[in-house]
């Protein structure tokens, strides 16, 4: 079973294949879109510590500045005691690891509230897709079901990407 979350509804009907828009809109400016892919979990076989495998596509219009957030985020980030330009990762945050084992609950309810009030607070839009480890076989048989919904989310959300003049791809490659 896949759950997908944060995309509303109706993102934009598909052009059955088409990967040029039928109609060219010359702008004085060229409008991009970034999309950020993480992913969380691990390719082995299902094990309790690791029950799922989640790609998150984040997708940020960059004519929506939200230059004010994150300075607001890196502002309370030092206040904790970290570097303004540390990057919150919530599983440690969450399993009191690496960063975070000095940490006690409270402290780390509050960094991890700081997090969830920089993205309520920016425009941007995310998919999430989570797959159950147990439900596929084998390595293969996950990638191929990943590689279908992924697929079958960007044909479904065309119209969206193909607004923009230019679309931004970043990757740590993990």
């Amino acid at each position: 079973m896949i759950f997908s979350l944060g995309w509303p509804q109706g993102p934009g009907p598909t052009l059955g294949g088409d990967f040029f828009p039928t109609t060219f809109v010359f702008r004085s400016t060229l409008s991009t879109l970034s999309v950020f892919i993480d992913e969380s979990g691990d390719f082995g076989p299902y094990s309790p510590h690791s029950p799922y495998y989640i790609i998150t596509l984040l997708m940020h219009d960059q004519s929506k500045p939200i230059d004010k957030q994150v300075e607001h985020l890196r502002k309370h980030v030092g206040e904790m005691g970290f570097s303004e330009s540390h990057a919150i990762h919530s599983a440690p945050l969450i399993r009191r690891e690496k960063d975070y084992e000095h940490m006690d609950l409270p402290s780390r309810r509050k960094l991890f509230r700081y997090l969830l009030t920089f993205m309520r607070l920016c425009d941007i839009r995310y998919k999430a897709f989570v797959f159950k480890k147990r439900e596929f076989p084998n390595h293969d048989a996950l990638v191929s079901r990943m590689s279908r919904e992924v697929g079958n989310f960007v044909r479904k959300s065309l119209s969206f990407f193909q607004s923009f003049d230019e679309i931004i791809v970043y990757y740590d490659g993990g």
